[in-house]
C-alpha cells in the first residue's frame, strides 16, 4: 500500500437526542496520487436493509443499505471510482428521508 501524504477525518456522531450511532469518515491521498473516501457507521437505530445517505457539505455522495446497523459506503480511485474531496473543516452527514442520524466536521489527522 502506498504512503499516506495527506488525511482527514470525521468522527461522527448523533445530533442531540438523536440515538446511540457512531462512525467515522475519511479522505486520504496516496503518494502514488491514488485516492480514497470511505464512511463506515454502527448502532443506527433503524430496521434492517433500510437505505441511508453520504452526505458531503450537503451533497448526497452515494448510498448504502444497513446491515444489523451498520453500514459502509467508500470511493478509491485505484479502483476507477469518482472520489470527492475533502478538506478540513467540510461537513459529513449520515441521512435517512431529510433527517441527519451523524454528523462530523473533517479535520487534519
Amino acid at each position: 500500500m502506498p504512503r499516506i501524504v495527506e488525511d482527514y477525518e470525521a468522527r461522527l456522531h448523533p445530533p442531540r437526542g438523536r440515538g446511540r450511532g457512531r462512525g467515522r469518515c475519511e479522505w486520504e491521498r496516496y503518494g502514488d496520487g491514488s485516492e480514497a473516501f470511505c464512511a463506515r457507521f454502527r448502532k443506527l437505530d433503524l430496521p434492517e436493509g433500510v437505505s441511508v445517505g453520504l452526505s458531503l457539505d450537503g451533497t448526497i455522495l452515494g448510498y448504502t443499505d444497513l446491515e444489523d446497523g451498520s453500514g459502509r459506503i467508500a470511493f478509491e480511485s485505484a479502483r476507477g471510482d469518482t472520489v470527492p474531496k475533502a478538506t478540513g473543516g467540510q461537513t459529513c452527514e449520515i441521512v435517512h428521508r431529510g433527517v441527519v442520524l451523524l454528523r462530523g466536521v473533517f479535520e487534519a489527522d
